[in-house]
This record gives structure tokens, C-alpha cells and sequence, in this order.
């Protein structure tokens, strides 16, 4: 697997490129009874707030990619259905949102992030 990414001129121009990075584990266990994905049918949702560090902001809205890192899903005559996407980007956060639908059955959820944006140097020398 060969993972990459490209910073081109326009995003680095307002300043100091950051970026940030993280995963999180979405299940039961961590979001207690807002975790949906386990049960029922149709559409269901879990989410999770990712705050990016103050002494480190961005200067506006980064560009998020996820990953799924951990699917536990029951395939009892089933398929394996989940999506993981960030939401609600803003400079200082944002919000990543799992979904499955049908009869799909997800007990566990593990996404990684990638946050790339711009911030300011001031940022950059008191990191």
C-alpha cells in the first residue's frame, strides 16, 4: 500500500503548512448509548469530536481525510457496510461521522485522520 500526499503552492501560500493526526474507537463501550451502528436496520450514526490543538491552529477551515483502520461487523448472511467521513470542519475542529444502513451489524469502528491545512507562523514558533 502506498500512501501519498501533495501540498501545492496555493495551500502552503497563507503561511506555515500544518498538519495534524489521530484515531479514534467508536463503540459501545466509548460512546455508550449514542452508538447505534450495532443495532436495528436502516441508516445509523455514531460521531466524534476531534478538537485540534490550540497552540497549533490552523488559520482556516483544513482539508480532512479519514480511514478506516478496525471494522468488527457480524457477517451472519450480512454484508459489511460503513462509511467514515469528517464533518463540520472548522479551523479548531471537527467531527467524524460513521454510517451503516441495511442489516449491517458494526460493533466497532476504528478511523483514522489526517488534518492538512495552514497555520499561522506565530503558531509554528510557539509549537
Amino acid at each position: 500500500t502506498v500512501t501519498w500526499l501533495a501540498v501545492d503552492a496555493a495551500l502552503a501560500a497563507g503561511g506555515a503548512v500544518r498538519a495534524h493526526a489521530g484515531f479514534a474507537k467508536l463503540d459501545a463501550a466509548t460512546c455508550g448509548d449514542a452508538y447505534a451502528l450495532h443495532d436495528g436496520d436502516g441508516v445509523r450514526s455514531a460521531s466524534h469530536a476531534v478538537p485540534f490543538p490550540a497552540d497549533a491552529a490552523f488559520t482556516k477551515s483544513p482539508h480532512v481525510v479519514t480511514a478506516l483502520s478496525l471494522v468488527d461487523a457480524s457477517t451472519d448472511d450480512t454484508d459489511v457496510r460503513v462509511t467514515a467521513d469528517a464533518v463540520g470542519v472548522e479551523r479548531d475542529k471537527c467531527e467524524l461521522l460513521l454510517k451503516t444502513w441495511s442489516d449491517s451489524k458494526t460493533a466497532a469502528v476504528g478511523v483514522g485522520w489526517l488534518a492538512l491545512g495552514v497555520g499561522s507562523e506565530a503558531a509554528r514558533a510557539a509549537a
